[in-house]
């Protein structure tokens, strides 16, 4: 007989980690701005986070901005951690393109759709009928950059 857990602190795997772009550990995402305030509260982008009114929409989002470039970074060493995913699903790096405005893994399925409604996308933005295009000459200037860079 198979045993089941109640307690989901039991359960392995069970939240979705990301990745400090500032220290590269890996940090299981519900504490990630925790993280950022005790370990990297002298860092600039840090700073303005934590100035920032509580649960506001300008602080969620350079929030998730943060996150995005971690795991950018992380993702174009080769090891992918996608914005949203079922659980449990393996994550092949072929189905997976960064949007260039938040540096998020979408599928490439759901990339377009994605862009249309993209919180970090400017406000001149007239729209693209290839942002997987886009998407792809992003990650190859991200590659070379980070490649010369680290």
């Amino acid at each position: 007989m198979k045993k089941t857990y109640d307690s989901p602190w039991l359960i392995k795997n069970k939240y979705k980690k990301t990745i400090c772009k500032f220290c590269e550990y890996q940090i299981v995402s519900k504490h990630f701005s925790r993280h950022l305030e005790r370990r990297h509260k002298d860092e600039p982008t840090v700073k303005e986070l934590l100035n920032k009114e509580p649960n506001s929409q300008e602080k969620k989002a350079l929030l998730s901005l943060i996150r995005n470039e971690g795991n950018l970074d992380d993702g174009l060493r080769g090891k992918i951690i996608p914005k949203k995913r079922k659980i449990g699903e393996n994550i092949n790096e072929k189905d997976f393109a960064i949007c260039q405005y938040c540096r998020a893994f979408y599928r490439r399925l759901n990339l377009s759709r994605h862009v249309k409604k993209c919180s970090a996308r400017p406000a001149e933005y007239e729209g693209t009928t290839r942002p997987l295009a886009e998407s792809y000459i992003y990650a190859a200037c991200q590659k070379k950059i980070w490649g010369s860079v680290k």
